[in-house]
C-alpha cells in the first residue's frame, strides 16, 4: 500500500466519521451540512482510488447538502440535484472503459442516490432514515466492496447501525417533517 492508498483510505474513514454524524443531528439542517462534507471526504477518497462514478455522485452530494440544508423545498433544487446526479454517472460511464458489472453497479447506486434526494428534498428525517437504512447504504455497500473503498464499507455498515440508534434516541416521530 503506498501513500496514495493511505491518503485514499484516510479520506474514506474521514467521511464515515461525518457521515455517522450526520445521522444522529436532530434538525435536518445539521444533517445536510454534515452529509456535504462526508460528500467531499468520499469525493476524494473514490477520486484516488480510481472509483469515478462514486466520485461525482460524492461531489454531487456535497452540492445537495448546501441547497437542501435551509429546508426550503423549491423544486428547482431537486431537479438541479437529480440532474447532477445522473451526470455524474454518465459521464464516467461514457469517458472510460468500464466493465458491465461496474456500469450495472454505477446505475443501482444512483438510482439509490435519486431516491434519496427525492426523500431529502421532502424533508422527512423518518423517511430520509428508513431509505437510508433499507437502499441507499446496502447499494453503496456493494459498490464500496467492489471498489475496495475501506471507509465506505465500514460506513454503510455503521450508517444502518446508526439509523437503528437514532431511532431508538428519537422515537420513529422524533424527527422534523
Amino acid at each position: 500500500m503506498d501513500c496514495i492508498d493511505v491518503l485514499a483510505q484516510g479520506l474514506g474513514l474521514v467521511g464515515m466519521v461525518l457521515t455517522f454524524c450526520s445521522f444522529q443531528a436532530k434538525k435536518n439542517s445539521g444533517f445536510f451540512v454534515l452529509q456535504g462534507l462526508s460528500g467531499l471526504a468520499f469525493a476524494l477518497n473514490f477520486l484516488l482510488i480510481g472509483a469515478y462514478a462514486g466520485c461525482a455522485m460524492n461531489a454531487v452530494n456535497v452540492i445537495r447538502g448546501l441547497l437542501f440544508k435551509n429546508g426550503d423545498k423549491k423544486k428547482y433544487k431537486l431537479v438541479v440535484v437529480e440532474l447532477l446526479y445522473a451526470l455524474s454517472v454518465l459521464l464516467p460511464i461514457m469517458l472510460s472503459a468500464n466493465g458491465l458489472g461496474q456500469i450495472i453497479l454505477s446505475i443501482v447506486v444512483l438510482i439509490a442516490q435519486l431516491s434519496n434526494s427525492v426523500v431529502m428534498w421532502m424533508g422527512s428525517g423518518k423517511h430520509i432514515r428508513y431509505l437510508q437504512f433499507a437502499l441507499v447504504s446496502p447499494a453503496w455497500l456493494v459498490y464500496d466492496v467492489v471498489n475496495f473503498s475501506l471507509g465506505g464499507i465500514l460506513c454503510e455498515a455503521f450508517n444502518m447501525i446508526s439509523v437503528v440508534v437514532s431511532f431508538i434516541r428519537y422515537g420513529k416521530d422524533g424527527f422534523e417533517k
